[in-house]
Parts: C-alpha cells; sequence; structure tokens
C-alpha cells in the first residue's frame, strides 16, 4: 500500500511540474508573440510617440523616456538614460491592458583593454549586459540574462546574436523593484518635455 501511494505521489507530482512547464511555456510563446507586433508597429511608425527629456533634479544623470501609444493605448515605455561619462542604457517595458508583460534592459560602459600596449592611444572594450524578463499577471516567471565584452573593431550586434542567454532563478526583489519602476515611470506621462524631475526610479 505505501509503495503504491509512494508511486501515485511521484506520477502527480511529474505530471503537475510538466503542466506548469507546459503552461509557462505557452505564456512564454503568446509574450514573444505580441512583443513582435508591438516591435513591429514600432519601426513601421504605426505607434504614436510622446518624448520626455530630462534631467534630473537630484542626480547628474539624464536621458529621455518616450512614451509609444497604440489607438490611445499605452504599449510601450523606452527609457535611455546616461551618467555622462562611460556608461549608459535603455530599458523597454512592453505593456497590455496596463500591466507590464516583458521587459528589456541593455546596459553598457566602457574601459581601457587590459593587455593594451599603446599608452598614448590605448585600446578600449565594452561591457554589455542584458536582461530579459517575462511576467504574466505581474508575477515574473523567466529572466534571462546575457554578459558579454566587444573589443573597439567588433559589432556589438554580432557579438550578441551569438551569445547565449542565462536562464536564471526567479528573483522576487528583482520582479518588485521592475514593477516599481514601471508604475513610476508610467506616472511621468503628464511631464512636458526640458523638465528638470525628481528621478525617483
Amino acid at each position: 500500500m505505501n509503495r503504491l501511494f509512494i508511486l501515485f505521489f511521484v506520477m502527480f507530482a511529474t505530471l503537475s511540474s510538466l503542466g506548469q512547464t507546459l503552461n509557462e511555456e505557452n505564456e512564454i510563446s503568446q509574450i514573444r508573440t505580441r512583443f513582435g507586433e508591438i516591435m513591429a508597429a514600432k519601426s513601421q511608425d504605426k505607434l504614436n510617440v510622446k518624448e520626455l527629456n530630462y534631467e534630473c533634479s537630484n542626480d547628474p544623470m539624464m536621458g529621455s523616456i518616450s512614451f509609444y501609444y497604440e489607438n490611445k493605448e499605452l504599449v510601450l515605455i523606452e527609457h535611455s538614460s546616461n551618467d555622462g561619462s562611460h556608461g549608459g542604457g535603455t530599458e523597454q517595458y512592453f505593456i497590455s491592458k496596463g500591466s507590464l508583460f516583458f521587459y528589456f534592459e541593455e546596459v553598457s560602459f566602457w574601459q581601457f583593454a587590459p593587455n593594451s600596449n599603446d599608452s598614448e592611444q590605448p585600446e578600449t572594450v565594452d561591457i554589455y549586459k542584458e536582461e530579459r524578463l517575462y511576467f504574466h499577471e505581474n508575477k515574473l516567471i523567466r529572466h534571462l540574462l546575457k554578459e558579454f565584452q566587444t573589443a573597439s573593431n567588433e559589432d556589438a550586434a554580432m557579438v550578441s546574436s551569438k551569445t547565449p542567454n542565462k536562464k536564471m532563478e526567479i528573483d522576487h526583489y528583482l520582479e518588485k523593484d521592475v514593477l516599481n519602476t514601471f508604475q513610476k515611470l508610467s506616472a511621468k506621462q503628464s511631464l512636458n518635455s526640458g523638465s528638470a524631475i525628481n528621478c525617483d526610479w
């Protein structure tokens, strides 16, 4: 009897895990489809856009926030920033019916190459980090991370395409942070370009 119970429990747990995996893959597929639709509309200039250029009142950072609308519905927030020195980054928040469903971030900075032998014109390398976060009903369901570096004569897009993503453990602190930043950026829609704002994200 105990053996039958254990066997039944193992089978139930296996089927339950398989069901969760299939559901997650279905949700990821839907997210990628909607992502592709928004990016296609953006590339074809089919989205209305409002751009907010800003300087932080509490920080040396500056940048821009672009709000993209499809039939008056906000579908994408694109936030680009730099600190005026060695690097910057871009965040994209993809939205459906007011909720975040996909987040993409690319951060890069440059540094002198450690093996450079030219003291007058030293070689540099660019360091990149890309993060992809998939959300379902305001819950983080997948986190992919990609890190790579390029020399000054290398194409970053080409290197990125050849670098695999790493599947990360779900980080609920990261989940909360991204969702909070999304809400704060969404609230900036009414501001005018050139405003000195409190960069509270």
